[in-house]
């Protein structure tokens, strides 16, 4: 039975539908060699050079890259699952250098689009995670994971871990209002207290009705308690791209997580923020 051309996808058509999944690429100084090249329509020839480039297309022995042919179904699963693939990095770093990593990262090579959860990597004692130690995200195209960690502190003599307790303070920013975690805008809230270093935490924020339609939850961030006043007033003009955001740590993106109480007084901050 002969199937009708519909039922096809020219590999100049199929880049295209490709390159989209793909963001800027420096093209510069890059043109196709093939001994076909000529035949690449012009407006699928910046999307056939972006795949080449990536070796996400493939020319063949004869040195043609043949545009008009007919996309077979092994370079149609070659081409889009190369697409759908990423590789994730998980890193362990400390939470005063970014650059710094603990231990060395590690790569998984997953599905973009699917749900994962990564578990925080096991790293010397010395070291106190902070934050939790489980991770949910939907993987996309070069995800980073990042587990921060902070020095423990030790006795002169023994390496004793520090034992003293610790102040942990909530408090909400809604729209850059800082306001205590028992504000008119929260319904409950837990983790709020005096913990030993190294205790875990349960988190958890949940907004009252009027909250949840209309805003979004961005996440908590982690900053040294002095940051927040000014004059004895909390800051207010609060954005991820200066000011408290740019001197805290984002932790956790979710509303609840475990939280490991570190060797000093710390405030977590819940942001939200309306949806635009």
């Amino acid at each position: 039975m002969k199937i009708p051309r519909e039922y096809y996808i020219l590999r100049e058509e199929a880049v295209i539908l490709a390159s989209h999944f793909w963001g800027e690429v420096d093209m510069e100084d890059f043109t196709l060699t093939f001994s076909d090249s000529s035949y690449v329509s012009q407006w699928a020839r910046k999307d056939m050079e972006k795949l080449v480039k990536l070796e996400l297309l493939d020319g063949y022995p004869d040195n043609t890259i043949r545009p008009k042919a007919n996309l077979t179904r092994a370079e149609f699963v070659k081409l889009f699952y190369k697409i759908l693939m990423t590789n994730v990095t998980v890193r362990a770093v400390n939470v005063k250098d970014a650059d710094y990593d603990i231990v060395d990262p590690v790569v998984y090579t997953m599905i973009i689009g699917e749900k994962a959860t990564f578990e925080a990597p096991k790293v010397p004692s010395r070291w106190i995670l902070q934050g939790a130690d489980i991770q949910t995200h939907v993987v996309e195209q070069g995800l980073e994971i990042v587990f921060r960690y902070r020095q423990q502190s030790t006795g002169g003599g023994g390496g004793n871990v520090d034992s003293a307790k610790y102040e942990l303070i909530m408090l909400v920013d809604l729209n850059g209002d800082i306001m205590p975690i028992t504000g008119s805008a929260i319904h409950a809230a837990t983790g709020s207290g005096i913990y030993a270093s190294g205790t875990k935490v349960d988190i958890s924020i949940e907004l009252e009705d009027e909250y949840k339609e209309g805003y979004r939850f961005i996440g908590w961030f982690e900053v040294d308690e002095d940051s927040l006043y000014e004059d004895g007033w909390y800051i207010d003009d609060l954005h991820e791209d200066g000011g408290l955001y740019e001197e805290g740590v984002k932790i956790f993106s979710g509303r609840t997580f475990t939280y490991t109480m570190p060797n000093k007084k710390t405030t977590l901050v819940a942001r939200v923020s309306p949806i635009y």
